[in-house]
């Protein structure tokens, strides 16, 4: 068996070809969109990221307002994701810009 493709980041894991995704072992259930734009941010941590270059990266069909649709996944996204809602570790907001995958651990 080949090993399988994926990103991992400090303690979250993202299978590629299975479209799975694991923080610290523990299995977390994304639909397609939240898969598709952790995976799109997360291939580049660091780098900002529009509500419309998400959008594009992700939806194939069009929606009537992308924006609503990318925080509205975002925002899914993040309660599957942030062990902290209130302190972030993964994606984060860069204000009027857009968001950008950075893994910040939280500190006790």
């Amino acid at each position: 068996m080949l090993p399988s493709e994926a990103i991992e980041r400090v303690d979250l894991q993202i299978l590629l070809s299975e479209k799975k995704v694991y923080r610290n072992g523990k299995a977390i259930l994304l639909n397609r969109h939240e898969f598709d734009a952790l995976v799109y941010l997360a291939r580049h941590p660091g780098w900002v990221r529009s509500k419309e270059q998400i959008y594009e990266a992700v939806w194939t069909a069009e929606v009537a307002d992308y924006e609503n649709a990318v925080m509205w996944c975002i925002s899914r996204l993040r309660k599957k994701l942030e062990p902290y809602p209130d302190r972030l570790q993964y994606i984060h907001t860069v204000k009027g810009v857009g968001y950008k995958f950075e893994y910040h651990p939280i500190r006790e």
